[in-house]
């Protein structure tokens, strides 16, 4: 995983150049990635804990997918096969919505981070134990109290989005 090749951007998201993820990270260089945040029908969240083996926030919770944008892909293709890898969901286009894409900081690791969401996605889990330790469908309610008790528990990229996108009204 390390040695995966990614695109390095520049401030204004435009690619210039290609280098591994380790070197990326170690070097806090602009690069893209998706997060995605996956509702049921009954409006609760999925969210993920992060496999024990991952070297970023391995074990915290937070978005009900995310990962990185492979050289030549568009943020929509990294988006719908994360979720397949990770879940094994396959979605449509049509069924992932844009919110926005953050720009780097400290907290999402120095990504153009594109955030998507989807509803309705009833479709149970497969989760891929590479990627995920576990995850569950949490009620808006009960995930904001889990986030004032535990936050802790929670990576620092998604505890940012997640408290935007409230104090926005998207969620």
């Amino acid at each position: 995983m390390d040695d995966e090749l990614l695109e390095i951007v520049d401030e204004n998201n435009n690619v210039i150049g290609i280098e591994k993820r380790s070197v990326i990270h170690q070097r806090k260089l602009y690069h893209r990635s998706v997060q995605i945040l996956l509702f049921n029908s009954k409006n609760e969240l999925f969210i993920q804990q992060r496999a024990l083996n991952k070297d970023i926030y391995p074990g915290l919770f937070g978005f009900s997918v995310g990962g990185h944008v492979d050289i030549g892909e568009s943020y929509e293709q990294a988006a719908l096969r994360e979720i397949k890898e990770e879940l094994g969901i396959d979605l449509k286009p049509q069924q992932l919505k844009l919110i926005k894409v953050f720009p780097p900081c400290k907290e999402n690791m120095y990504e153009f981070a594109a955030v998507f969401i989807a509803y309705n996605i009833d479709q149970e889990p497969k989760i891929n134990t590479h990627e995920v330790a576990s995850g569950m469908f949490v009620p808006l309610d009960k995930l904001k109290l889990m986030l004032q008790e535990h936050q802790e528990k929670f990576c620092p990229d998604f505890k940012l989005v997640f408290r935007q996108l409230l104090e926005q009204q998207v969620l």
